[in-house]
């Protein structure tokens, strides 16, 4: 049997892979039956269900696998994992810290007890050297690694009780934790919006599903303010997982910076110091990469889900962006602010994240297209709200001067002449900002198969709406009372078919 597997996933082939490593993956159920697997690199697809040892039993499949497996691993700990962006290959034989029993035993009943001893103290400095080592050998997730934790230097004695602090590793300045981090946090610019995100693992960025909600994916543009040349960007995204109620979205792109290290098993400390990157803005700037420390104050849970108030000042922009402990570690992702309050925002626990990322290993390439066919359904919906409501506004505003007028004894049109002008240049922004995007997208997403037929239908509709409003606003037509009648039938139906599109699309925004 080769030694040398490989697997289809998504349309993207990863391995090479030694067979103990494959069945690892299928016990873990990161490898279904369906999957495509391939012995040898030029070797037939075929589904792993063929393979029928993958999930046999072990004692059947010993045999078999024993002169490929690996070494086995030792259980996981609190904060154990492989170096910043570091992948080893596996360790050999020799630092499998249970092959070092026999040797030991042989050599004790040779030469005495004393000598025992003394090897046994040695191994035992073997063996904690090298467990770092054989847990970062651990097989990675769809060849794409989260970066992990250092192991942390075991503690003196056990803590004094449930008060006493946790044994840390050592404290970076803040200026060292930008110097090592900041290189793979991101800035993502849209058409109308723009927020921070950053790299999970190689290729993989992660950032706040708000900073994408109101932006087509082919109007994002990705940069690394920190880094230089063709490291710095832009690139250009590709949505592969997207979770509105938790607030995060997983994106692909072409880069070969480094991701940050997540701390795993992260346990909330009231007071513990914290760095965050972000790219917030002021006025029509923004500034890229800023630094603010703060504080961990409290947990807290926002419909139904958990969060971390943050005792910092952050700002729009800083959505997406790392929370960082002092050894740089990524424990949240920035995103909330209390509205009016300075020093008050929130953070998604980085356990969330470890959710979302651990999907990416058994994601379908059919999956990926029906999570992009929604996002551009969801992106139309809100463009349309937000300029349908403008164009509602502006009709209603008309309805009030020509009212107005006729109260104080002038005609309609004189009302109307002294808002028109303000109305049409308050749109003009929004019309060049949304207008043209939505005509070419909204008949793409009411032909879309991967959206139900009553979701594209009402689409079609709401569209048509809207549009009809904007002729109203454009070219204001008919009596005072004709007028007034067609704004609160238009506007009616805007608010019905909004309602019922945002239902159909899932989505459960509270501000919408």
């Amino acid at each position: 049997m080769t030694d040398q597997w490989y697997y289809r996933q998504a349309s993207a082939e990863f391995g090479p892979y030694s067979f103990a490593q494959l069945r690892q993956f299928a016990l873990a159920g990161r490898i279904t039956a369906q999957t495509l697997v391939r012995s040898g690199k030029n070797g037939d697809w075929g589904p792993a269900s063929r393979v029928k040892s993958l999930w046999a039993p072990a004692e059947k499949t010993r045999a078999a696998a024993v002169s490929h497996a690996p070494p086995p691993l030792p259980p996981r700990q609190a904060g154990s994992a492989a170096p910043l962006g570091a992948f080893h290959p596996e360790p050999h034989a020799s630092s499998n810290p249970r092959t070092l029993g026999p040797p030991a035993l042989a050599i004790a009943t040779s030469i005495g007890a004393i000598v025992l001893l003394v090897i046994l103290l040695v191994a035992v400095v073997i063996v904690r050297r090298n467990r770092a080592g054989a847990l970062a050998a651990e097989p990675p997730l769809a060849d794409v690694a989260l970066a992990e934790a250092p192991v942390p230097a075991p503690p003196a004695a056990p803590p004094a009780g449930p008060g006493a602090s946790p044994v840390a590793g050592p404290n970076l300045t803040t200026e060292q934790i930008v110097a090592r981090c900041e290189s793979s946090v991101a800035l993502l610019k849209g058409s109308v919006s723009a927020g921070t995100g950053f790299l999970i693992a190689p290729k993989l960025l992660v950032t706040n599903a708000h900073v994408l909600s109101e932006e087509l994916m082919d109007r994002v543009e990705v940069y690394f303010p920190s880094s230089k040349g063709a490291d710095h960007g832009p690139f250009k995204p590709t949505l592969i997982l997207e979770d509105e109620r938790r607030d995060l979205a997983l994106v692909t792109i072409e880069t070969r910076l480094k991701p940050l290290t997540l701390a795993r098993n992260y346990q909330f400390r009231r007071g513990q110091e914290i760095t965050v990157i972000g790219n917030p803005g002021v006025g029509d700037n923004l500034l890229q990469n800023a630094v603010s420390r703060g504080v961990m104050s409290t947990e807290i849970t926002l419909g139904g889900l958990p969060y971390h108030q943050l005792g910092i000042s952050i700002n729009p922009g800083n959505s997406g962006g790392p929370v960082f402990d002092s050894e740089a570690q990524v424990i949240g992702v920035v995103t909330l602010k209390a509205s009016g309050k300075e020093g008050l925002a929130f953070s998604i626990p980085v356990a969330e994240v470890r959710k979302l990322f651990d999907r990416v290993a058994t994601v379908t390439q059919h999956e990926i297209d029906i999570t992009q066919s929604n996002h551009r359904g969801r992106v139309c919906y809100r463009s349309i709200v937000m300029l349908g409501g403008a164009y509602k506004s502006g009709m209603q505003l008309y309805v009030s001067a020509m009212k107005t007028a006729i109260d104080q004894q002038a005609t309609a049109d004189a009302g109307l002449s002294a808002v028109q002008d303000k109305v049409q240049s308050k749109l003009q922004a929004l019309n060049h900002a949304l207008l043209g995007a939505l005509r070419r997208e909204v008949p793409r997403v009411g032909s879309d198969p991967l959206l139900p037929e009553a979701t594209r239908q009402t689409l079609l509709e709401f569209w048509s709406n809207c549009l009809e409003m904007k002729s109203y606003v454009d070219d204001p037509r008919g009596t005072y009372l004709s007028y007034q009648a067609k704004c609160s039938e238009l506007a009616d139906a805007h608010d019905r078919l909004g309602a019922s599109l945002k239902a159909s699309l899932g989505i459960d925004d509270e501000g919408e």
